[in-house]
């Protein structure tokens, strides 16, 4: 993923996981100059998404 990708995309891919009510997905690009790391997942049976650079 690059930093264009647009939500979407991005949701598309993360359907494309199959993400389950219990499940955690990271996305993590290496390519300079960011290291970027989304998680998708439940806390506490709240859906959250994570984003850090």
């Amino acid at each position: 993923m690059s930093e264009e990708t647009t939500w979407g995309e991005f949701k598309k891919e993360v359907e494309k996981q199959n993400v389950t009510n219990d499940m955690t997905i990271s996305y993590i690009d290496w390519s300079p100059p960011y290291d970027v790391n989304v998680v998708i997942g439940k806390a506490g049976g709240k859906p959250f998404v994570r984003i850090t650079a």
